[in-house]
């Protein structure tokens, strides 16, 4: 087909919502026919709240509605919806181009990599550093302990010298020079150590802060890696689909070309055929004008290969030709005759169909009338026990609700009655339906098991009075119940049989 699809007697009516239809851009005529046929996508409508579109589609969608999508990827259908788990992400299919979001993560993570570069070469030269500091630090502590050793040496003989009783005096001058001369070096030393602790320290710290950006920074591009790996993953599932649906526009547009190809084919065969036609149309209009007749091409050509086998097999005389034209007549007469009987019958087919449609709207207005009075009449039935009610009948799902509220009850559910109620409710519900139907016998089986004995009453006294009615005195009522009738008075006796069990003999 050239042209696309008329969908105006599809879209969705009474709503402000674009559809899938009209958001998509699609050039090809083919490809739009095929989602239309496929995917019914100009019965799909395109909403941005969720909230929105549940309110709108669930329950009872409107005219020509499917389903709807919304902007957290939600499904949502008439019967319900379909959500995903991944509430927290937004779906960025329909506003959002991958291929710039892609450049944007790829230019992010050559500015990561590169900082990450940067931080390696500070760490390289901050540990090269520390490496140098480490190594003077450790020179300053060995020279320490050595001149510690050489003082502890000069102790020691000083000491040994003290105690010396007969040794002449030995001048101790030289030796107290080196060892003041120890001592500031000593003291040198011990403040280049601190000053090389300080810078050790400061060093250590730096270190740290650039471990801890560097970890930072590889934690990022790690974050970046996996998401720019999930976009292409992603562009993947999307470059098959649109592989697939290439390939799908390829073999329907070479299903185009064998269509045109063989309707070209069919058209040149009917040209032919109606050369032919009009040929023989010619050659028939020199011998004879055109009859109308129901009989099919075969039958035609069946009836003249007879006639031209008759006509092979004998010459005609004059009489003969005359009985023909004779049973021509008649064969006209008959036609004619057929003819107006058919359209008589088509008349009388027309009158049937308009008396048929008379006959459905007087049943539906009859339908909603009984329906009407099955609740009128349950309502007036529960009334007598204090009750209220009604009956909903949805005759298009064929589906029947009762709804019963009793005194200082909110709920409506017939669920939440208690035995004797839902009994009651049962038995009203029964005599309403009597009241709309007529059969010589109606029998109800121990419908006061679960009443007490005000309700037993107030039911006992209904079937009664209803027995009695004037209008149902053509029925005959059998009740049977296990409880005992003894309530039932002298005036209501009157015009009932009742039959009751003897006791069981038991046997001790």
């Amino acid at each position: 087909r050239d042209g696309t699809y008329d969908i105006s007697r599809n879209r969705p009516q009474g709503v402000d919502h674009p559809t899938m239809y009209d958001m998509l851009e699609i050039g090809d005529n083919m490809i739009s026919n095929a989602l239309v046929e496929l995917a019914t996508i100009e019965q799909v409508l395109l909403i941005e709240d969720s909230e929105t579109a549940r309110r709108l589609i669930v329950g009872r969608a409107p005219r020509n509605v499917m389903s709807a999508w919304t902007l957290a990827g939600d499904d949502v259908k008439p019967r319900g919806v379909y959500s995903n788990d991944m509430s927290k992400l937004t779906v960025k299919m329909l506003n959002v181009d991958t291929t710039q979001l892609l450049q944007q993560l790829t230019q992010q993570r050559a500015r990561t990599a590169a900082e990450r570069e940067t931080l390696n070469q500070k760490r390289c030269a901050l540990e090269e550093k520390l490496r140098v500091v480490k190594g003077k630090v450790t020179t300053h502590k060995n020279r320490q302990l050595g001149i510690k050793r050489e003082l502890g040496t000069l102790n020691q003989k000083s000491i040994e010298l003290d105690n010396m009783e007969e040794a002449p005096m030995m001048d101790v001058t030289a030796l107290q020079q080196d060892v003041l001369s120890y001592e500031a070096q000593l003291a040198t030393c011990a403040s280049k150590r601190s000053e090389l602790e300080e810078q050790y320290a400061a060093l250590e710290a730096e270190h740290k802060e650039a471990r801890k950006r560097w970890e930072e920074s590889t934690k990022h591009d790690n974050s970046i890696t996996a998401e720019l790996e999930e976009l292409r993953n992603k562009m993947g599932t999307l470059q098959r689909k649109r592989n697939k649906v290439s390939q799908e526009v390829d073999r329907l547009k070479d299903k185009k070309k064998e269509i045109a190809a063989e309707l070209k084919k069919v058209e040149d065969q009917l040209a032919t055929k109606k050369k032919l036609i009009e040929e023989g149309t010619e050659m028939a209009n020199v011998r004879c004008t055109r009859i109308e007749t129901s009989r099919s091409p075969v039958q035609v050509e069946k009836l003249l290969m007879k006639l031209q086998l008759k006509v092979n097999k004998s010459s005609f005389s004059q009489a003969e030709l005359d009985t023909l034209a004779t049973q021509l007549d008649e064969i006209n007469t008959k036609f004619k005759l057929t003819k107006a009987l058919i359209k008589e019958n088509k008349k009388t087919s027309a009158e049937l169909n308009d008396s048929q449609g008379t006959r459905e709207k007087h049943y539906f207005k009859l339908r909603r009338e009984i329906s009407h009075r099955l609740s009128i009449l349950f309502a007036t039935n529960l009334s007598q026990r204090g009750y209220n009610g009604q009956i909903k009948v949805d005759h298009k799902a064929k589906q029947l609700d009762l709804e019963l509220t009793m005194p200082n009850r909110k709920t409506g559910d017939v669920c939440s009655l208690s035995g004797g109620e839902r009994s009651f409710s049962t038995v009203c519900f029964i005599i309403s339906l009597w009241c709309l139907m007529d059969s010589p016998f109606r029998c109800l089986d121990e419908f006061d098991v679960f009443m007490d004995l005000y309700n037993r009453r107030i039911t006992m006294k209904m079937l009664i009075d209803y027995s009695k009615n004037q209008t149902t005195s053509r029925s005959q009522f059998i009740l049977l119940t296990p409880q005992n009738l003894s309530k039932v008075t002298e005036k209501e006796r009157i015009g009932m049989n009742i039959l009751q069990l003897d006791a069981p003999t038991r046997f001790n």
